[in-house]
């Protein structure tokens, strides 16, 4: 049963300035504010009773009938969801009916957003409408790319700085829409995020999206290059080393090695690799990896061992030494040396006598 704001002194400490005794002859009664929203140059602090109207001086209250579930301030526009009710038009002092709870299929609008010169008017379990409040015209807005948003329950959306409609979840975590009504990214805790229910959605000056969860928050950098990818039927085990050689993905994982299939989205361990790979590393059209029983080239898809490399193979570089152009390979005892044959492909050259050691890693 509080609300007020911070303001920061000649220390620029913040103190906290409480207003709710400026609401005169109003009965508390576990009033908690949960949501703040500026509109026509006010503050209006909704709890699930009453709103409290601060104008900079003095504190108004509202207690509506059926009572305010959401604001929604688009542009100089308010609009509210009232509980188990219709859609209105907020003028400041009133509420003005423009969707029916029946022509909503008896469901709550939980977002209106920016779509060109109309609406996107999101529903909590009836999908999507673009809504032109001039006509009061509602059109579905489908979404065939993505059949999962159609079965989840939406609790919040919000427009990002670069044209993504977010929609937050309570039962399938995140995903983002483009305008022409493709699936960009689903987030949910099968690839990331901690909690599948969102519960607020924010988007920073960088364009990133913060969600609220049930337990935590998230940081999504949509702006980012990468994405996370974590297959759900199948366990990788800890990534050692990446290769991308023609067109293909590899892993080097402590499981063995695994080509990523962009036609089926997934991973597949190849054969003959399927023990403790430390590294995958190409030179021209050969890919050598280094594993714990030694060193093999990838041919075709298929393991096929260097004989005389039968120390765990740790990491290879190419090198010139002393003029002549070679690969250095470091393993759990030896360094193995590497030329080029007159073809030009690398074939093992011999092993570097009076050394024994395990390196991990060569920098040259």
């Amino acid at each position: 049963e509080e609300f007020g704001y911070f303001e920061p002194d000649e220390t620029n400490q913040l103190i906290y300035h409480s207003i709710k005794n400026l609401a005169k002859d109003y009965p508390f009664h576990n009033d908690e504010v949960w949501t703040i929203h500026p509109f026509n140059g006010k503050l209006y602090f909704q709890s699930f009773s009453g709103v409290f109207v601060y104008d900079g001086k003095e504190v108004t209250t509202l207690k509506p009938s059926p009572a305010v579930l959401y604001f929604f301030p688009v542009g100089e526009k308010m609009f509210a969801q009232l509980i188990n009710d219709d859609f209105c038009r907020f003028d400041g002092e009133q509420f003005h009916p423009v969707i029916t709870r029946d022509q909503l299929n008896d469901d709550n609008v939980v977002a209106l957003l920016p779509f060109d010169d109309d609406y996107l008017l999101v529903t909590s379990k009836n999908g999507l409408f673009r809504f032109s409040e001039n006509v009061q015209t509602m059109i579905p807005w489908t979404i065939s790319t993505a059949p999962e948003l159609q079965e989840a329950i939406i609790n919040r959306a919000m427009l990002s700085g670069h044209a993504q409609y977010v929609f937050g979840t309570l039962n399938s975590g995140l995903f983002a829409i483009g305008k022409d009504g493709n699936m960009l990214w689903h987030i949910n805790r099968s690839n990331g995020l901690n909690n599948n229910t969102v519960l607020a959605l924010y988007n920073d000056r960088e364009d990133n999206i913060w969600a609220a969860l049930d337990n935590g928050i998230s940081h999504i950098h949509t702006r980012s290059h990468f994405t996370l990818f974590e297959p759900a039927d199948m366990q990788i085990g800890l990534v050692e080393d990446i290769l991308y050689h023609q067109n293909n993905l590899y892993l080097a994982t402590n499981l063995g090695i695994y080509r990523y299939s962009e036609g089926e989205k997934n991973f597949f361990r190849l054969p003959g690799f399927d023990i403790q790979s430390w590294f995958i590393k190409s030179f021209g059209k050969q890919v050598f990896v280094g594993h714990n029983l030694g060193t093999s080239e990838l041919k075709n898809g298929r393991e096929v061992p260097i004989p005389e490399a039968i120390s765990g193979g740790m990491d290879i570089k190419q090198a010139t030494i002393n003029g002549k152009n070679i690969l250095l390979e470091s393993s759990y005892t030896s360094l193995y040396v590497y030329t080029q044959a007159p073809s030009g492909d690398w074939v093992f050259s011999h092993r570097v006598e009076g050394f024994s050691d395990l390196i991990k890693n060569l920098e040259i």
